[in-house]
């Protein structure tokens, strides 16, 4: 919580409010070495842990700042694997239609390409574009872009 009140603090140019907010988390967190929140707000309390400089928390703030990195790499390339991934609330058939339909293939060359049926492309197709709340194959190139 001192995090946040310390985050609030900053936004509203209450300096010395903000680092005393967090120097107070700080000194909660230390002994039982709980990084992470701080960590997980480190873009927003970067610039006040600047200028706080405490002998005594050095190292637990050069922990927070090394640990920040590697959390934000990993985040970064869990939200790059999660898009890459999601379906959009489309069957894997649906999907696969799609993907396709975006790539400009033709109806046919689809249903050739899957192995179903042009018709079953078609009704896919009307699904996906109620599914998804588009109108045209050129909004679905969009969407996949």
């Amino acid at each position: 919580t001192y995090i946040y009140i310390s985050i609030a603090n900053s936004f509203v140019g209450r300096k010395e409010k903000a680092e005393k907010f967090l120097r107070d988390a700080i000194e909660l967190a230390y002994f039982d070495k709980l990084m992470l929140p701080f960590v997980e707000n480190y873009g927003l309390i970067n610039t006040i842990l600047i200028d706080i400089n405490d002998v005594q928390y050095g190292a637990f703030l050069n922990n927070i700042k090394a640990m920040s990195k590697k959390y934000s790499k990993g985040l970064n390339a869990s939200k790059k694997a999660s898009i890459n991934d999601q379906s959009f609330g489309l069957t894997s058939r649906e999907l696969d239609v799609a993907k396709l339909a975006a790539k400009r293939f033709s109806n046919k060359e689809i249903a050739d390409m899957l192995f179903i049926a042009e018709s079953t492309v078609k009704s896919n197709l009307k699904v996906v574009f109620n599914k998804l709340g588009i109108n045209s194959r050129n909004d679905l190139k969009n969407f996949f872009d």
